[in-house]
């Protein structure tokens, strides 16, 4: 998958991850930098690894702001997958 989208559409809850693509659509300097690190990874299980993280990261700048955070959810989603 070199897509960015097609890797964060690989994930399994497809509520969260509609919220995200948003997220990154309205960031895109984001979109690129976790583009080039997931193109660094070679399997998906590194690609979701790095995923959790990027989601973590998200949550934390946003928990003042939107307190139940959509991440939590995909965290945890991904958890299960790995």
């Amino acid at each position: 998958m070199s897509d960015i989208y097609e890797i964060i559409n690989s994930l399994p809850e497809k509520e969260e991850t509609k919220k995200l693509q948003i997220h990154l659509i309205n960031h895109l300097e984001k979109e690129e930098m976790l583009l080039l690190a997931l193109r660094s990874h070679k399997n998906s299980k590194d690609k979701q690894s790095l995923l959790k993280y990027f989601l973590e990261t998200m949550s934390n700048e946003y928990k003042d702001e939107h307190p139940g955070n959509l991440c939590v959810v995909m965290i945890g989603q991904l958890e299960r997958a790995l």
